[in-house]
């Protein structure tokens, strides 16, 4: 996989990318990487790790703990109770999304 994605980059006319592997994706970034240093710029690692790694053996049980709290803190978060209101980022002055 990692060779026909590395083909498809260059058949896309790049001398140079960022990757951005995530799971499976990130097993063929981390072989491209390490095949064709020149190609890539930087490398993005998400939800990943290397085969056979110390602790890979946990990332499903880890993987299902982190979603299922992330589920249970978004309740909890959107709750009309808990939530004080929309909330506001960057300038002030900026244009409600409100309409």
């Amino acid at each position: 996989m990692a060779g026909d994605a590395v083909r498809f980059i260059r058949a896309l006319g790049f001398d140079q990318v960022d990757l951005l592997g995530l799971s499976m994706g990130g097993f063929i970034a981390q072989v491209i990487a390490g095949e064709e240093p020149r190609l890539v710029r930087k490398v993005i690692l998400a939800g990943t790790g290397p085969a056979g790694g110390h602790g890979i053996d946990k990332v499903p049980a880890l993987t299902i703990q982190a979603t299922l709290k992330g589920a249970l803190t978004a309740r909890t978060r959107s709750s009309p109770s808990s939530s004080p209101g929309p909330r506001t980022a960057g300038r002030q002055d900026a244009p409600s999304c409100d309409g």
